[in-house]
């Protein structure tokens, strides 16, 4: 995962997974190791019972991981939905920054998933008890006990864009 550097390409909102699966069942793993979208799981209230489902994390965006920018871009021509690429500028594409990838990485799993945190509210500050925003509060802006989610600041390619993350908050004291 972090040998590789990672692209972020803007596709149509709701075809992030069909567009991953596409780009890597048809485009050869000399020019992509890997296509995948962000997602993170959350408690939902689905016909009056909380289940535990998974949604996309970035909506709109499908990751790319590769050595070989060049050879990816050539080949992503074959995909007709692909849009463009984040971080382009007149001569070059960027991949991630190295530390927003880091960054990245700590909270998702191999499946690219980020699992549900649980936490308590103290005196109206949340603590993190367990899961991937533990010793992250302070990345935290806004929390929606009803829909099990907290709205966290996370940078992508240099600029701070808020993101929901699955979290319980189990008790207010």
């Amino acid at each position: 995962m972090l040998d590789s550097n990672w692209y972020v390409i803007k596709v149509q909102s709701g075809k992030e997974e069909v567009i991953a699966q596409k780009c890597n069942e048809q485009i050869s793993k000399d020019s992509l190791n890997f296509a995948f979208v962000p997602k993170y799981k959350r408690k939902m209230r689905i016909k009056g019972q909380v289940q535990i489902v998974e949604v996309v994390m970035f909506s709109g965006y499908v990751f790319l991981e590769t050595e070989d920018i060049e050879a990816l871009y050539i080949a992503l021509k074959s995909i007709h939905e692909f849009k463009y690429f984040i971080g382009r500028d007149d001569t070059m594409i960027h991949p991630i920054y190295l530390q927003e990838k880091h960054y990245l990485t700590r909270f998702i799993d191999d499946d690219y998933i980020i699992n549900e945190s649980i936490g308590v509210i103290e005196n109206d500050h949340i603590r993190i008890l367990e899961g991937p925003l533990v010793g992250q509060e302070g990345h935290i802006s806004k929390i929606d006990r009803r829909k099990y989610v907290a709205w966290v600041d996370i940078e992508l390619m240099g600029r701070t864009i808020q993101s929901k993350i699955g979290l319980d908050v189990i008790e207010k004291i």
